[in-house]
């Protein structure tokens, strides 16, 4: 009966912790497929891409001046670098006309928009946030558990009491003590 008990709590467990990991892999991919696939650089760095050759096409936005490149290139966004064909450089108001002018010049479709970009990141802070609640629901659950059946550390205490008045054997006690350790 034992065995059981100590069976079904180690399967539940292994169920949450299976469950947990594939939760946590999604988030991270939902994460990655949620986030901007625009690196953030500096003026300076628009610039060398510029003097390369290598813009194709800028929006212009209230945001920022979001660039797509010619081909994909490494980027220094100041934290490291990171191959992309979509940059950003942030905080910018409207270029002057000359250099609007001179991006047109050289085949560089330039365009305005009138909005900010929405944003999307609820649906991360969402998929944490379920997560964290699984992870709260299942330490409540396991509290109650406890409080209804005694912690592990009272069946292994019951379970020497057991072995050292005789009514168990050393390979029986080491079998469960072996579920109980397990189980904690």
């Amino acid at each position: 009966m034992d065995d059981e008990k100590g069976a079904a709590g180690e399967g539940i467990s292994l169920r949450f912790a299976v469950l947990l990991a594939l939760g946590l892999l999604a988030m991270v991919l939902l994460l990655n497929l949620l986030g901007s696939p625009e690196v953030p650089v500096m003026p300076e760095y628009l610039q060398r891409l510029e003097k390369e050759d290598l813009l194709e096409a800028v929006s212009i936005s209230p945001g920022g001046w979001h660039v797509l490149l010619r081909r994909p290139c490494r980027v220094d966004n100041g934290g490291g670098e990171m191959i992309t064909r979509q940059i950003v450089v942030k905080g910018q108001g409207e270029p002057r006309a000359e250099v609007v002018s001179a991006w047109r010049q050289r085949g560089v479709r330039v365009d305005y928009a009138a909005e900010p970009e929405p944003r999307s990141g609820w649906a991360g802070g969402l998929l944490v946030s379920g997560l964290l609640g699984l992870g709260l629901w299942h330490l409540w659950q396991q509290m109650q558990r406890h409080r209804r059946e005694g912690s592990p550390r009272q069946h292994l205490e019951a379970l020497e009491q057991d072995f050292k008045e005789g009514r168990i054997s050393q390979e029986e006690f080491q079998q469960r003590a072996d579920l109980i350790m397990a189980e904690m």
